[in-house]
């Protein structure tokens, strides 16, 4: 992983959210705004242990995004993807300093108000399907 955003995905880190479309067994979708930093041709996220989305990736990896508001709203194309739940420390370390590079203190307000300490967070890699 790197700071930076090249790629065919840098237009998309100017948005504040990603929509992040996750698939139940019977193949429903669930939608989540989410913030996210762009790496190269990577998206991290960051969201909670034992999140339904977690859980879903964990059957089916498949998932699509497009750049939203924070109620989901699409401001952008979509992509198809594949999300992995990052395990190792170190790429956790890195998704954790690119995200709240990104949006700084008010991510690290929210956090302190709600009381979740990074103990109780999970990063995601998501890899758009793009040619």
């Amino acid at each position: 992983m790197q700071g930076n955003s090249d790629g065919p995905l840098a237009g998309l880190d100017k948005h504040e959210f990603i929509n992040l479309v996750t698939y139940r067994k019977s193949g429903a979708e669930v939608p989540t705004p989410v913030w996210f930093k762009v790496v190269g041709d990577h998206i991290y996220v960051q969201t909670f242990n034992g999140a339904g989305k977690v859980k879903r990736i964990a059957h089916t990896p498949h998932v699509t995004i497009w750049p939203s508001d924070a109620r989901g709203g699409p401001l952008g194309p979509r992509f198809e993807a594949t999300a992995r739940v990052l395990t190792d420390s170190a790429e956790q370390d890195v998704a954790e300093a690119i995200i709240q590079g990104k949006y700084g203190n008010k991510r690290t307000i929210f956090y302190q108000q709600i009381g979740l300490d990074r103990s109780h967070r999970t990063y995601l890699e998501i890899t758009p399907n793009i040619s």
